[in-house]
């Protein structure tokens, strides 16, 4: 599965930049405005995570689009939970069909 880890980042980028944002975002996650803080925003849920915590696996290419804002996400709460992180070479690559290579 393909992801990104920080949203908030790259909308706040987007508005501030005033270009526009995937509508696939806005239809799934409702107005950028409300993301920040709700519970698509991975940075707040990580922050109040008590002594029960997932364990994650998080790879991520180096010339990925996602790459800046997962690796601050790692580079965040590497040290408050249980993260294994693996950066492999190449970009964030889709076949003909949609699917993540």
């Amino acid at each position: 599965m393909s992801g990104a880890l920080d949203l908030v980042s790259p909308a706040n980028r987007k508005q501030e930049e005033k270009l526009s944002f995937p509508a696939e975002f806005a239809n799934t996650f409702g107005p950028l405005a409300c993301l920040a803080g709700s519970n698509d925003d991975l940075f707040a849920l990580a922050q109040g995570i008590g002594a029960v915590q997932p364990r994650l696996y998080i790879t991520c290419k180096a010339e990925d689009f996602f790459y800046e804002d997962n690796k601050h996400f790692v580079q965040t709460f590497s040290g408050r939970l249980n993260i294994t992180y693996e950066e492999l070479s190449g970009s964030h690559a889709c076949c003909s069909d949609g699917k993540a290579v």
